[in-house]
C-alpha cells in the first residue's frame, strides 16, 4: 500500500465534542479542589474511630464517603475530557459502507426513511401527545435526549408527590402512637428548596425539547426512472459501466462503495435455454464529511444546567451538619442524598450536551438499480464451408431487461467515529439530475451494443483471412490441374493407377451435396456433418 498516498486522503478535524471536553476538565478540577479542601474529614474520621463515638463516626464516615465520590467523579471528568479534546483523523475507511442495504432499498422504494418512526409508548409518546407532532422526525440522539428530559420531569413530579404524601401522613399520626411505643416524635418538613431547584431544572430541560423540534420535515425525495432494453447482452456487464460512471462524481479520488446481488450466472445456463433473472446494483460515492451544524444554543443550555447542578451538589455536601440534634436525619441525610442527586444530574446534562455535539455528518450520492428480465444462451457455429476448412463455435448471450433506477443525495450521520451511519435526508438537486441522465445514457449504450458474443474460438478478422487463404489454395489447385503433367508426375500416376484399379470406383449416386455449405456427404445422410443442416424426408 502507498502509505503517503493513503494519508494524503485522510482528513484531520477538530473533535466535535471539544468544547464539552474542556468543560469536563474544568469541572473535574473543581471537584478535586473541593476534595482537597475537605480532606481534613479523613483525619477526623480516624480520630473518632478510636473514641467509639457512634454519632461522630457516622458523620465523619459519611463525609469521607462524599470525598471519595467527588474525587473519583473529578478524575473521571478530567480523563474523559482530555479524550474529547483530541483531534480526530477521518481515514479513507471512515465512514464504512451501510451494513444493511436491504433497509436502504426499502427506504428508496417507499420514499421514506426508516430512521423516523412514530412512538408507540413511553416518554416519546408523551412528548408526541403534549409537545409536538414532529417528534417522529427527530434523529436518534435527539429522541434519546427528549426521552431523558420527559423522564426527568415525570420522575421529579412523582418524587415530589411521594415526599409530600409522606410528610402529610406523618403529621396525621397521633401523639399517643409515639407514647405507646416510647418513640420520640420526629417531624419531617417538606424540602421546598430542594424540589424547587429540581423542578426548575426539569422544567428548563423539558422546554429545551421545543428548541429541538425541526421547523420542516426532513426532505425525502428520490429521482425515479424506468428503462426497458430488448435485445441486450449480458446484464452483468452493466455493473462495471455504472461503477466507472460514478468515478466522475467521487469525492477526493476515494473509491466508491458498491453492492451487487442476484443476476444469473451464465455458466449455470444450458445452451438454447432461456430463463428469468433479477438483480440489484447499488453504488455510493465515498461520503464527504460536512461537519456538525447543530444549533449551539441547546448544548449550551445543558452545560449551564450541568454547572448549576454541580454547584448545588457541592453546596448540599457542605451543608451536612456535624452536630447531633432532632433534625439530624433530615438535615444530614437529606443534604447527602440531595448532593448525590444533583451530582448525577450534572453528569446527565453533560451527557446530553455531548450527545448533541458528537455527531459526524456526511454527504454522498447514491444510486440503486433494480433489474429484472429474461436471459438466454445460444451456441452459433461458423465455418466448415466448401471454401473453408476452419470451424468456430461462439456463445451468444441475449437478454431483455427492465431497469428501475433510483438516484438521490444522502445526508447521513454516525454518532461515533467508527459507528454505523443512518440516513437522515434524501435530496434531489441539479447534480442528481445530471447523474440520472448519464445513468440512462449508460443503459442506452448497453442496448446499442446488442447481444454479447462470448467464447469465440477465432475472431471474425482471422476467419476472413483464413477464408481468403482457402480460396487461393482452391484456385491454385485448379491452375495446377490445367498444366501438362511432368515425367515424374507420369511415373507416379502410373503407379497409383495400379492401386486404384484394385479398388472399385465409387458410384456417383452414393453421394450428394449439401445445399447450405456445398460440402459432399453420403447420399443416405439425414444431416450435414459440417453445418448440421437437416435434409427433408421424402
Amino acid at each position: 500500500m502507498d502509505t503517503e498516498n493513503f494519508y494524503s486522503k485522510s482528513q484531520r478535524i477538530s473533535s466535535p465534542s471539544k468544547r464539552i471536553g474542556y468543560f469536563k476538565i474544568w469541572s473535574g478540577i473543581g471537584l478535586l479542589i473541593y476534595t482537597i479542601a475537605l480532606s481534613g474529614n479523613i483525619q477526623s474520621f480516624i480520630n473518632v474511630f478510636h473514641e467509639e463515638d457512634p454519632f461522630s463516626l457516622f458523620v465523619y464516615g459519611g463525609n469521607c464517603l462524599v470525598l471519595m465520590i467527588t474525587f473519583f467523579t473529578g478524575v473521571s471528568f478530567i480523563l474523559s475530557g482530555i479524550i474529547s479534546t483530541k483531534r480526530v483523523t477521518i481515514t479513507p475507511e471512515i465512514p464504512s459502507p451501510f451494513k444493511h442495504y436491504v433497509s436502504i432499498f426499502d427506504n428508496l422504494l417507499n420514499g421514506k426513511l426508516e430512521i423516523y418512526k412514530f412512538p408507540d409508548y413511553g416518554p416519546l409518546k408523551i412528548a408526541f401527545n403534549y409537545v409536538s407532532d414532529k417528534i417522529p422526525y427527530l434523529t436518534p440522539p435527539k429522541r434519546k435526549i427528549v426521552s431523558k428530559n420527559v423522564s426527568l420531569a415525570r420522575n421529579a413530579l412523582l418524587l415530589a408527590l411521594i415526599v409530600m404524601a409522606f410528610v402529610l401522613f406523618q403529621k396525621l399520626v397521633p401523639e399517643s402512637f409515639y407514647q405507646e411505643f416510647y418513640i420520640e416524635r420526629i417531624i419531617f418538613r417538606f424540602p421546598f428548596v430542594f424540589f424547587g431547584i429540581l423542578l426548575l431544572l426539569a422544567g428548563i430541560s423539558f422546554y429545551s425539547i421545543i428548541l429541538m423540534i425541526p421547523e420542516n420535515i426532513p426532505r425525502q425525495t428520490v429521482s425515479e426512472n424506468f428503462a426497458t432494453i430488448n435485445g441486450g447482452g449480458d446484464p452483468n456487464s452493466i455493473f462495471p459501466a455504472i461503477n466507472k460512471l460514478f468515478n466522475e462524481f467521487r469525492y477526493n479520488a476515494l473509491p466508491n462503495y458498491s453492492f451487487k446481488s442476484g443476476f444469473a450466472k451464465i455458466e449455470d445456463l444450458s445452451f438454447n435455454e432461456t430463463g428469468s433473472y433479477d438483480g440489484k446494483l447499488a453504488v455510493e460515492t465515498h461520503p464527504q464529511y460536512i461537519g456538525n451544524n447543530e444549533n449551539d444554543i441547546i448544548p449550551n443550555i445543558y452545560l449551564l444546567l450541568a454547572a448549576f447542578s454541580l454547584i448545588t451538589s457541592l453546596i448540599n455536601f457542605a451543608l451536612m451538619v456535624v452536630e447531633p440534634g432532632p433534625d439530624i436525619i433530615q438535615s444530614y441525610l437529606g443534604n447527602f442524598f440531595a448532593g448525590l442527586i444533583f451530582l448525577y444530574l450534572a453528569g446527565s446534562f453533560i451527557s446530553r450536551a455531548f450527545i448533541l455535539n458528537n455527531i459526524f455528518k456526511y454527504d454522498s450520492v447514491f444510486t440503486f438499480i433494480d433489474v429484472s428480465g429474461s436471459i438466454g444462451k445460444s451456441e452459433i457455429t461458423a465455418g466448415k464451408a466448401i471454401t473453408d476448412s476452419i470451424e468456430t463455435k461462439n456463445v451468444v448471450i441475449r437478454s431483455d431487461s427492465q431497469f428501475r433506477i433510483y438516484t438521490t443525495r444522502f445526508l447521513s450521520e454516525s454518532y461515533s467515529l467508527n459507528g454505523s451511519r443512518y440516513v437522515t435526508a434524501m435530496i434531489t438537486d441539479d447534480n442528481i439530475h445530471l447523474i440520472t441522465e448519464k445513468l440512462l445514457q449508460t443503459i442506452n449504450n448497453f442496448k446499442a451494443e446488442g447481444v454479447s458474443v462470448r467464447g469465440i474460438d477465432i475472431s471474425s478478422e482471422s476467419l476472413n483471412q483464413i477464408t481468403r487463404a482457402n480460396l487461393l489454395i482452391h484456385d491454385s489447385r485448379k491452375n495446377t490441374k490445367s498444366l501438362p503433367p511432368s515425367p515424374d508426375q507420369k511415373a507416379i500416376q502410373s503407379k497409383s493407377n495400379e492401386s486404384i484399379n484394385t479398388v472399385s470406383s465409387q458410384d456417383s449416386t452414393d453421394v450428394k451435396e449439401c445445399p447450405r455449405c456445398a460440402e459432399t456427404i453420403k447420399a443416405r445422410a439425414k444431416m450435414c456433418r459440417f453445418c448440421n443442416f437437416e435434409f427433408p424426408v421424402n
